[in-house]
């Protein structure tokens, strides 16, 4: 690997490690490990480096944008992480739930959705979990914007009657 290169992959994590950075923490949720997910990415391109010094600077730009979130896809879709939010205090006058509900729930919604054909969950956790619009999730998955809207209503449909069969 030429000189030319390392220069040119040192300047570029000292240019976009931080945008890349909150990019990755936007898809992932998780600010410590959106970290990883930018070395990752340099490694990434490391490893590719014969390649990359091809392409012009707004392409080897680009590329490392585009890793990056295919690397952080990638690490949402196997770990399969459901984020959990803290429930306020209850406000007076309001029947709420206690946080042990709230916790036990969670607990079956994931037990649900782990039920649910590998594909499909990824989507509900692109979408759901990662905030991730249906054109960017057709995108990823090489479909149709409406293919993606009818999915996800037939993997609601799905853990309704999941949730209904095991627990209602």
């Amino acid at each position: 690997m030429s000189e030319n290169i390392n220069e040119t992959i040192a300047r570029m994590y000292e240019e976009h490690r931080e945008k890349l950075r909150m990019l990755a923490e936007c898809i992932i949720h998780d600010y410590y490990a959106s970290y990883d997910m930018v070395e990752d990415t340099f490694l990434h391109l490391v490893m590719h480096a014969e390649w990359l010094i091809k392409l012009t600077e707004p392409m080897k730009i680009r590329y490392i944008y585009s890793s990056c979130k295919r690397i952080c896809m990638k690490y949402v879709s196997e770990t399969a992480r459901i984020y959990t939010v803290p429930l306020d205090g209850d406000e007076p006058g309001e029947s709420r739930y206690s946080m042990l509900e709230a916790v036990i729930e969670r607990e079956a919604l994931k037990k649900c959705i782990d039920e649910l054909h590998p594909e499909h969950r990824k989507i509900f956790l692109l979408h759901y979990v990662n905030n991730i619009g249906y054109g960017e999730i057709a995108r990823i998955n090489k479909v149709s914007r409406e293919s993606v809207i009818k999915c996800i209503s037939r993997i609601r449909q799905k853990l309704r009657d999941i949730i209904k069969d095991k627990y209602i």
